[in-house]
């Protein structure tokens, strides 16, 4: 998808002793807006990545409980674009079965 993985801490327990919560960087997304736009693709990629963890949670355990910071960063970036309420919602669960579907197709690799 276009976004290499630079850490991984598994743990919650010592991620949360060592003040870390989950980070995302995007360099093509930081440039686009930067030039004060974002293109479909770039903000499509972005919320996949962004839900996987809940549409994760969903695919394992069947329900998703945690994925606040998530959809915090989520609306932080929708707040930029010229987004309505039901596109806002429509492009979270479009984002979270988009990646439901790929952990899914993908089970077996993990």
């Amino acid at each position: 998808m276009g976004c290499p993985i630079h850490g991984v801490i598994l743990d919650p327990i010592a991620a949360m002793q060592m003040g870390i919560q989950g980070q995302f960087w995007d360099e093509k997304m930081s440039n686009e807006l930067a030039e004060g736009r974002l293109s479909g693709s770039t903000f499509d990629r972005c919320c996949m990545v962004l839900f996987a963890g809940i549409a994760a949670e969903a695919l394992v355990y069947g329900e998703a409980e945690a994925g606040e910071n998530d959809e915090n960063m989520f609306r932080s970036i929708c707040v930029l674009l010229p987004l309505s309420v039901a596109q806002i919602s429509n492009q979270a669960r479009w984002s979270v079965l988009q990646s439901f579907n790929v952990l899914k197709w993908h089970r077996h690799g993990h």
